[in-house]
């Protein structure tokens, strides 16, 4: 039972673990990724195009959405740098260079040749490669303050906050990313967990700044941020969710029959209360 716990119960989890074992798969022999960039002025379509994605997406297709400021690579687009843009990122993942050809090529037509630059498709990027794409994004020495939501929202009016909430962000390192779920089943089943929460898209709120007498104006654009997304909010990720500054969003990382589960699993193997629970519950 406390398996099922451990599997997502995050700093929730009140036992130790003392040994496990791990079950290995098959890595992907090929992983390669294309970007297109657009400038905030093409939300709409580009949400429609994301919302023709998503309805047939492959489980062997990441997609993803980051709205931050334009590097200045992104000229040759006319997009100036500093200037507010969504890159949308599909990462392919398969046995064969052509198996990944095959699953990007269609991206590159109609809206995707808009935001399409040649140094940017299909690039080949292995596992270490995409962790340091995020990296880019949370430079070292800075100081760094994340929030989430699982939505259930129509892409277009999810985007459009998204955007208005960039152009109001007080640091320009300040971004977010929207990853969009596949309908298809996972090559691997899940087993059961206590991670139950969920939603057709998954947003990550980084506000980002390097100078610490900051960090005030940017926590607050970041709490202002979420309170203006609750409506579209279906749930939080406890992996990621700042669950100091919204106790609440706890128990919104859980389905209500695994949120009970979790309470009264605690109350039978943990009664004394030895174990921290989630910041600011019981």
């Amino acid at each position: 039972m406390l398996t099922v716990t451990a599997r997502g119960a995050g700093p929730g989890f009140f036992a130790v673990a003392t040994s496990f074992e791990a079950r290995l798969y098959e890595a992907p022999r090929f992983t390669l990724t294309s970007s297109f960039a657009f400038p905030l002025s093409a939300l709409a379509d580009v949400a429609a195009w994301v919302a023709r994605l998503a309805e047939g997406l492959d489980r062997r297709l990441e997609l993803s959405l980051a709205f931050a400021s334009a590097p200045a690579s992104l000229a040759v687009l006319d997009i100036e740098a500093g200037r507010p843009i969504v890159v949308v990122t599909a990462v392919a993942f398969a046995a064969s260079r052509e198996e990944c050809d095959s699953l990007l090529a269609p991206l590159e037509e109609g809206i995707g040749r808009r935001g399409f630059l040649d140094s940017e498709a299909r690039r080949e990027t292995p596992q270490q490669a995409l962790y340091e794409v995020i990296g880019v994004r949370l430079p070292a020495g800075g100081q760094f303050a994340a929030d989430c939501l699982w939505s259930d929202e129509e892409p277009l009016a999810l985007f459009e906050a998204l955007g208005a909430a960039l152009l109001a962000a007080p640091s320009a390192s300040s971004w977010m990313l929207v990853n969009v779920g596949s309908a298809q089943p996972p090559l691997v089943s899940p087993a059961p967990s206590a991670f139950s929460a969920r939603g057709k898209l998954y947003v990550s709120v980084y506000a980002v700044w390097d100078d610490g007498r900051a960090a005030a104006r940017n926590l607050a654009w970041l709490r202002e941020t979420m309170r203006g997304f609750e409506s579209l909010a279906a749930g939080s990720y406890v992996g990621e969710a700042d669950l100091v500054a919204r106790p609440s969003s706890a128990a919104q990382s859980f389905s209500p029959a695994a949120w009970q589960r979790l309470n009264d699993l605690r109350d039978r193997y943990d009664p004394e209360r030895l174990f921290c629970w989630y910041p600011g519950l019981a």
